[in-house]
C-alpha cells in the first residue's frame, strides 16, 4: 500500500510547471497540519519556502526541512508586525493558513478567535499590499455552508453555524474587497480534512474514528445521515500549489471550493469504510446535535484548474492505521493531536 504522503513528493507527481523560474513562498502557519505537506511540495518543485509559525504544537513535522536551504523559519505570531515583514517582504506569494479553528475552542475564545481569524488576516493582507506581494492565497472552510439541503457551489448563500466559520466569512469579503492590479487574493474554501500528516491531528472525524477501531476497536458514528465534503491533506496540499502554478487572471479574485464530487459521503460511510479496513470494529451509530450538513459542488476547481482528489477515502484511512500499526502514535488523545485543547492551553495561559 502506497504511503500517499510520501508518494506526494515524487518528482513525477510534482512536475515543475514554472519551468526554471524559481519562485519565493511564504506560508503563514506552515508548520501545522496542511503546511508540514505543502512546505514539502514547494521545496520538492524547486520554490523557497519561508515560514512563519509560532510552534505551538512543536516543531517536528518541519524538522527535516529545516536543514534544506531554500527553507526559512519565522517563529513567532504573526500577528507580530515586525515579524510578519521579515517574514513576507520580498515573496512572490503568500499562503495563509493560521487559524484558531474548532468551535469548541472559538466559542470559548470569542475576542481571541475575532483577533486571529479576521483582524490577524485584515493584518497580513494590508502588509502584503504594502509591499508588493502579488498573490495572497487564504485557507477558508466549506462549513462557511452551515446547513443546506441542495448540493451548495461558490455562489450558493452562505449559512455559518459556528463563530469560526462567520470569522472566515468575514475574512473572505475583506479580502477579496482589498483586490487590485497589485494584489490578487484567492480564497481556498476546503472541505472535511483528513489523512496522515506530518503533524497528525485526530480532531478530524475520519482521523479520530480510525485511530478509535485501532487502539479500541469500536467507534461511535453521530448522525450518520448527514454529509460532509471530505478531502485528503494531500489533495488539499495540491489544490494550494494548483492555485499558485495557475495565471494570475484564473485565480485573482477567486473563490474554490477545495475537493471532489466524488467525495460527497454520508458520515455512515465512513462507518462502512472502517469495516473494509477492520473487519472486527464494533461501529455504533447515535444522534447528537449538529447543524452541519452539507453537499459541495466542486465543479469550478476541476474546470478552471483541472483539479480532481485521488486519494479516496477508504485509502486515506487505511493509511492513517498503517501509521498507528507502525507505532507512530501510541495516545491519539494527546492534546497535542487536538487543535482545540492546544489552543485552549495557550489562551488560558496568555490569560
Amino acid at each position: 500500500m502506497a504511503n500517499f504522503v510520501t508518494r506526494a513528493l515524487s518528482p513525477k507527481i510534482l512536475p515543475l510547471r514554472l519551468g526554471a523560474e524559481e519562485r519565493s513562498v511564504a506560508v503563514i502557519g506552515g508548520a501545522g497540519y496542511i503546511g508540514s505537506i505543502l512546505c514539502r511540495r514547494l521545496l520538492a518543485a524547486g520554490h523557497s519556502v519561508r515560514v512563519l509559525d509560532r510552534l505551538s504544537f512543536g516543531g517536528a513535522a518541519i524538522e527535516e526541512i529545516r536543514q534544506n536551504p531554500r527553507f526559512t523559519l519565522f517563529e513567532g505570531d504573526f500577528r507580530d508586525i515586525d515579524l510578519l515583514l521579515k517574514a513576507v517582504r520580498g515573496a512572490d506569494a503568500v499562503v495563509h493558513l493560521a487559524a484558531l479553528v474548532g468551535d469548541a475552542a472559538c466559542a470559548l475564545h470569542e475576542k481571541d478567535t475575532v483577533a486571529i481569524n479576521y483582524h490577524g488576516v485584515e493584518l497580513a493582507a494590508r502588509v502584503c499590499k504594502g509591499l508588493g506581494v502579488p498573490r495572497f492565497v487564504f485557507a477558508s472552510t466549506c462549513s462557511v455552508y452551515g446547513s443546506a439541503d441542495q448540493v451548495v457551489s461558490e455562489t450558493s448563500a452562505l449559512n455559518p453555524v459556528s463563530l469560526y466559520a462567520t470569522t472566515k466569512i468575514d475574512a473572505e469579503n475583506m479580502l477579496l474587497s482589498r483586490r487590485g492590479s497589485d494584489f490578487h487574493p484567492t480564497v481556498l474554501r476546503i472541505g472535511t480534512a483528513f489523512g496522515w500528516s506530518y503533524r497528525p491531528r485526530f480532531d478530524l472525524v475520519v482521523n479520530l474514528l480510525t485511530a478509535k477501531a485501532h487502539f479500541e476497536n469500536q467507534a461511535v458514528i453521530y448522525n450518520g445521515e448527514q454529509w460532509r465534503p471530505f478531502v485528503h491533506i494531500v489533495d488539499i496540499s495540491r489544490a494550494f500549489q494548483a492555485v499558485l502554478d495557475a495565471p494570475l487572471r484564473a485565480v485573482s479574485g477567486e473563490i474554490f471550493n477545495v475537493g471532489d464530487d466524488r467525495m460527497n459521503h454520508r458520515l455512515n460511510d465512513v462507518g462502512e469504510a472502517l469495516r473494509r479496513i477492520r473487519p472486527s470494529v464494533q461501529v455504533v451509530e447515535e444522534q447528537r446535535p449538529d447543524a452541519r450538513n452539507y453537499r459541495v459542488c466542486f465543479d469550478k476547481i476541476s474546470r478552471r484548474l483541472a483539479f480532481q482528489s485521488r486519494v479516496t477515502l477508504v485509502d486515506g484511512m487505511r493509511e492513517i492505521e498503517q501509521n498507528l500499526v507502525a507505532g507512530k502514535v501510541s495516545a491519539y488523545q494527546q492534546p497535542v493531536y487536538h487543535n482545540h485543547r492546544v489552543a485552549e492551553l495557550a489562551l488560558t495561559a496568555a490569560g
